[in-house]
């Protein structure tokens, strides 16, 4: 599985709707997508479903939901950064599988979300 399935106008577009929710003031913790409002996921995906984001965007699950829950952990005011730096540090066409095992056990503070980020724009 290759991150945006190695297609620009993939990453693009996820980008851009989340940029749009991030805008509207609409990306929060604690709600998975309601009314147009919603966490990391229901604002990447318009819509909380997290099993989509193999079919859409070519990422594993696990690290949709690693960054669910790092998103989830972090301060109110910089969990929707957090999702626009990790949509953005993702380029099109890489296998996120290489980022898994040093991140597996346990992702939830600061220096671990930063080191995550490193990592995947190093692929």
């Amino acid at each position: 599985m290759l991150a945006y399935h190695n297609d620009p106008a993939v990453k693009a577009k996820y980008i851009a709707r989340y940029a749009e929710h991030r805008r509207l003031d609409q990306v929060v913790q604690g709600t998975g997508f309601l009314d147009g409002r919603g966490c990391f996921i229901g604002c990447t995906l318009d819509n909380y479903a997290p099993e989509h984001f193999p079919i859409e965007l070519g990422w594993p699950s696990w690290l949709t939901n690693l960054a669910e829950i790092v998103f989830e952990g972090l301060p109110k005011n910089k969990a929707p950064q957090f999702g626009t730096d990790l949509l953005e540090s993702v380029r099109e066409g890489v296998d996120l599988e290489k980022v898994r095992m040093p991140f597996q056990p346990k992702l939830s503070s600061d220096s671990q979300r930063d080191n995550l980020l490193r990592l995947i724009r190093s692929l």
